[in-house]
């Protein structure tokens, strides 16, 4: 009998321990996403950023079936992306997809890491993979005609961009003179 008390009361113990620590984890987190999205402040701060990346990891790590775990690592990915940290957003996108299959915005982890690919990491090939993967994914997700103009202007400088609106522009003002 004293072996089963024991052995409940380490469990109790163990279980307390792990729920202080889950609930101290996610005060940190709201701390540092106030902080880091205090609009006082202009600029980002980089080294809160990290440190809430790190956050949000750890808490995915330790709470893998908790509902806020792929929440937490898609906005770990937003960060990274944001900061220029593009290996650590693809990172982050990927684990997203691959441990969170029903994760409710997995069409736009995948834009977003076509977009990191492409924007942040210049990787125009993998970028075009992705989007491509994409819209045979959602075909009717609200963010196929954005990847539709990425996937048309892929690679190119917003300077030959301009050059394309503006020859665009010119042509179209031609036919309607002609009328």
């Amino acid at each position: 009998m004293k072996k089963v008390f024991v052995v409940i009361a380490i469990s109790s113990l163990l279980l307390g321990i792990s729920c202080t620590k889950k609930v101290n984890l996610k005060e940190e987190i709201a701390q540092l996403e106030k902080e880091l999205y205090d609009t006082t402040n202009k600029k980002v701060d980089e080294k809160t950023a990290l440190l809430l990346v790190d956050k949000y990891v750890a808490y995915a790590d330790e709470n893998k079936e908790d509902t806020l775990s792929p929440i937490y690592l898609f906005k770990g990915g937003e960060i990274c992306m944001n900061i220029k940290r593009g290996e650590k957003a693809i990172e982050l996108f990927t684990r997203v997809m691959e441990d969170y299959p029903n994760y409710n915005k997995l069409a736009e982890t995948l834009f977003l890491l076509a977009f990191t690919y492409e924007n942040v990491q210049n990787n125009i090939a993998l970028a075009k993979e992705k989007y491509e993967q994409f819209l045979f994914k959602y075909p009717n997700h609200e963010l196929v005609e954005q990847v539709e103009l990425s996937l048309k202007h892929l690679g190119k400088t917003p300077e030959e961009i301009v050059e394309e609106f503006e020859a665009n522009l010119a042509n179209e003002n031609e036919v309607v003179a002609e009328k």
